[in-house]
């Protein structure tokens, strides 16, 4: 039908390998599962997901760490996913590092983007994503999301891929489709990278070479997400 993008939503990231059966056969039977028995489970499917996605060129988005329906009064009010969200967890970098890496090892590893909603995860996601950068950034650290989607939170981000990361191969921001308004937010990314690049050129960081400036930034907020989702 088109589709060009996956994403998949972790309020605490899990990866483990071994055999799935059991841990299936252990819960149809209305067993408790452990942490491991979990991670287990979810490992092999995200293993089977990810190599359909590098099968059919499909790109994979891992949005990292929220917590939804925090206040039970806003929940019974208004209804699942309403009851308040707030930042989770960090991302357990070893098994995020596992579960890339096995894909890697595999040649099944898809076109990645990763997203954190915990500030303490920047650095973290912005260095794992350099580790499996080849093919024209095929991994990506992601724009800011939600509760970072400000001011402060996209100028960070862009910090973060200048300091560790490869800003020039960014596919910039991206839009809540849920919502027209959220459209505006491409306008908003633009804006801050500009400033952020024209200061740096100002402050003598960076060559004033408006030529090379300009490619960057159309790259970056349009000609890069045409070729990485192959629009």
């Amino acid at each position: 039908m088109g589709c060009r993008v996956t994403d998949h939503g972790f309020i605490r990231f899990r990866y483990g390998t071994g055999d799935p059966a059991v841990v299936v056969e252990k819960a149809m039977k209305g067993e408790a599962l452990s942490e491991s028995e979990i991670a287990t489970y979810q490992g092999a499917l995200l293993r089977f997901l990810a190599g359909e996605y590098h099968r059919r060129d499909l790109t994979m988005q891992l949005h990292l760490g929220p917590i939804r329906n925090n206040s039970p009064r806003l929940v019974s009010a208004f209804g699942a996913d309403a009851g308040g969200d707030s930042v989770g967890l960090p991302t357990d970098p070893f098994q995020l590092s596992a579960f890339l890496g096995d894909l890697d090892g595999t040649d099944t590893l898809p076109k990645t983007i990763l997203y954190n909603l915990n500030p303490a995860d920047s650095a973290m996601l912005s260095t794992m994503a350099v580790n499996f950068a080849a093919d024209g950034a095929k991994v990506q650290y992601g724009a800011a999301w939600w509760l970072l989607d400000h001011v402060r939170g996209i100028s960070e981000q862009i910090d973060q891929l200048m300091e560790t990361g490869l800003l020039s191969g960014s596919v910039g921001m991206l839009t809540d489709s849920r919502a027209f308004t959220s459209f505006a937010r491409h306008e908003y990314f633009r804006r801050i990278l500009c400033n952020k690049l024209g200061t740096l050129v100002e402050e003598g960081q960076y060559p004033c070479d408006i030529p090379t400036l300009g490619e960057m930034v159309q790259d970056i907020c349009h000609r890069n997400a045409v070729n990485y989702f192959g629009f």
